[in-house]
């Protein structure tokens, strides 16, 4: 009888222990990088709560999967680079994953989302 209290002890303590959602707002970036992959317009929107981070430019646009979330910046992979963006001075680093390897700059300002008719 002595095993359930310790069990459902743990168990509330398993469960109040683990990370939660910051709920952030959603953040729109306009970006400018140096890699030939991604001439501007390069837009980037963080959505913290949902996991998510969608990406559109002048060539390709969708979702990254598996987007990870630090104090200090957002990363994530979409058509073969991955992207870094650091949450503290909105610099972009983006690093081409194929053979060749190379590591390209940028930097994003804040931008308004898109007004929406309904």
């Amino acid at each position: 009888m002595k095993i359930i209290p310790v069990i459902s002890a743990s168990l509330t303590t398993v469960l109040f222990a683990m990370p939660t959602p910051a709920h952030a707002k959603t953040a729109y970036l306009s970006c400018v990088t140096n890699d030939p992959a991604w001439r501007p317009p390069l837009t980037i929107v963080i959505d913290e709560d949902r996991g998510d981070v969608r990406v559109s430019g002048a060539t390709a646009s969708g979702s990254s999967p598996n987007p990870k979330f630090n104090p200090e910046s957002v990363v994530f992979g979409f058509a073969g680079r991955q992207f870094t963006v650091n949450r503290v001075n909105l610099s972009l680093t983006t690093e081409d994953l194929s053979f060749f390897g190379q590591t390209y700059t940028g930097v994003c300002k804040l931008s308004a989302p898109p007004k929406r008719a309904f």
